[in-house]
């Protein structure tokens, strides 16, 4: 009958209503389900009443046990039991009364254990195990803090890897060891593989090369075992003996002549990488066996080192041109260089034939190889009679300047290598190499060169200073940078310049002064110049 409040009786197909006095129970059941199956569920306060609350939604009792048993992973339990490990250790290791608290600032942190083998071997395991555990970071860190560990984690090194601060300690002091060190290049060497590894190949060679100074030449016979270019399994054990030569001394010649074969087999696909041949430590053993002071290759030996130069610095088979020119000016370079590190006379021919030899960069570097070879030795100076006033090797030298300017760091770190090994034995080749010095800095290498000179003049003498100083001025024209100002008014006062007494008397000088001077006085130093500075840039402008 239409308008009965009786419930309309369900259709076909259609659930029955839920009766109003029926609560439904599905949605809170779904809920304290899923409090039942979180971990450790059943160590929570309210357990007990959830449970309730779960049977009175018509939750099956069995199943409330199933979830607290599969989700139980007793976290706070092991982690009670792991702190009354440690503080029964500890206070056992040092004999303290059981029930005495520990300092809160105190780690939590078996001393002992980092203390005994045993104990430092049951960290390795574990932190191999679990890779990310801060505890066992933390555990490693002490056992390096105590001396002489580095040697034995260094050891397990590559299972210690995803821990950065242990991998950072053991890379700087990877030229200690030889384990430590492989791992090492092998990490820098897959960063390298990067189109933009650059920087970490850089690392590689420089690491490389530290590790050799305290390792010796096995640094350079491991060397293959980072190579990945093809071929490198035939020209790797030739380079490792080739790099492990003594700088300067004599070349396996037989390892040269058949390093030369096969960088000139045909067809050309079939010959090694060039990068193999490339690597610094090959240039820089070649070019000190051609231009160093020791005895002179001669026949296969010194044609065979030309060419391996030649083809590391001219390119690839589509360069034969380029090739053969590199092959002369190395050829041209080795006699010019070894004639005027002799001190014998260059004539006028020879002087104007050095630019087409100079500008081949390759020629450049290994006349300042040479250079740096025997001119960088105190006994040369000491020992070595120059009957030149000026050695023919400066006129080189100034001749580089301008035509490789990718070589100017190079060649201030050589001039100030010389000038150490010379002392104050021979004021004027040092006026000379001063003089290249200015030379740098006019070519653009401003603060390059008056940081050098920073360095230089806690050394030198106050007369070769004041020759540096004169030249800067005469080199620099205003305005100034504060920057410029500031380094070169301190150069000034290390060397004791000084306005000349008499009026009259070195007239260019003086102007060059008052001209320092005015320049100086339109400038704001930051920071202030300070009180003695100055008085010193007031006193150039009296006349003495």
């Amino acid at each position: 009958m239409h308008g009965s409040d009786d419930p309309p009786a369900p259709g076909p197909g259609l659930p029955a209503p839920t009766p109003p006095d029926m609560p439904d129970h599905s949605s809170t059941l779904n809920e304290l389900e899923a409090f039942l199956r979180q971990p450790d569920a059943i160590m929570e306060p309210s357990i007990v009443d959830r449970l309730r609350e779960y049977v009175m939604a018509n939750g099956h009792p069995q199943q409330a046990v199933e979830y607290l048993s599969d989700s139980y992973q007793g976290y706070a339990q092991m982690a009670v039991l792991v702190c009354q490990w440690l503080a029964a250790v500890q206070h056992g290791a040092a004999g303290n009364d059981p029930g005495t608290p520990r300092a809160a600032s105190q780690p939590p942190l078996d001393e002992a254990s980092c203390l005994r083998v045993d104990g430092r071997q049951l960290i390795y395991d574990l932190s191999g195990r679990y890779a990310n555990s801060l505890l066992l970071n933390f555990a490693i860190q002490k056992i390096l803090q105590q001396p002489g560990r580095e040697a034995e984690v260094a050891a397990v090194g590559p299972r210690l890897g995803s821990y950065f601060g242990v991998f950072h300690r053991l890379m700087q002091n990877a030229s200690q060891s030889q384990h430590t060190y492989i791992h090492v290049q092998s990490v820098l060497q897959s960063l390298g593989a990067h189109p933009q590894g650059a920087r970490f190949r850089r690392l590689a060679a420089d690491l490389a090369g530290h590790a050799a100074q305290t390792q010796g030449a096995v640094v350079w016979r491991l060397s293959p075992l980072f190579w990945g270019e093809p071929g490198s399994g035939a020209v790797g054990p030739l380079l490792a003996d080739l790099m492990a030569s003594v700088e300067g001394g004599p070349l396996p010649s037989l390892e040269v002549i058949r390093l030369c074969a096969l960088y000139g087999a045909e067809p050309a696909e079939a010959r090694p990488s060039l990068d193999l041949l490339r690597h610094p430590r090959v240039f820089w053993v070649l070019l000190a066996a051609l231009f160093g002071p020791g005895q002179g290759l001669a026949g296969q030996a010194l044609a065979g080192a030309v060419e391996l130069l030649a083809r590391a610095a001219a390119g690839g088979p589509e360069r034969e041109a380029a090739l053969e020119a590199t092959r002369a000016a190395l050829m041209g370079a080795v006699t010019l260089t070894r004639k005027a590190l002799h001190d014998a006379k260059l004539s006028a021919e020879e002087l104007e034939g050095t630019g087409e030899v100079l500008t081949v960069p390759i020629c450049a570097a290994g006349l300042l190889c040479g250079m740096e070879l025997r001119l960088a030795k105190p006994a040369h100076w000491s020992t070595t009679f120059h009957g030149l006033r000026l050695p023919p090797f400066l006129a080189l030298l100034r001749r580089v300047i301008p035509l490789q300017p990718q070589l100017h760091d190079e060649i201030l770190r050589l001039i100030g290598s010389i000038l150490e090994a010379m002392g104050n034995s021979n004021h004027d080749v040092a006026r000379a190499l001063l003089d290249c010095a200015v030379q740098l800095l006019a070519a653009g290498r401003v603060l390059q060169v008056l940081e050098w000179a920073a360095e230089y003049r806690a050394r030198a003498d106050p007369s070769l200073l004041r020759h540096l100083a004169y030249g800067v001025l005469e080199a620099a024209l205003p305005p100034y940078s504060p920057a410029f100002a500031s380094a070169l008014l301190r150069l000034m006062m290390h060397a004791g310049v000084k306005q000349p007494r008499a009026p009259g008397r070195d007239a260019g000088l003086r102007a060059l002064l008052d001209e320092f001077a005015a320049g100086c006085s339109a400038l704001e130093f930051r920071p202030p110049l300070s009180s003695r500075e100055s008085a010193f840039l007031l006193g150039l402008c009296e006349p003495r």
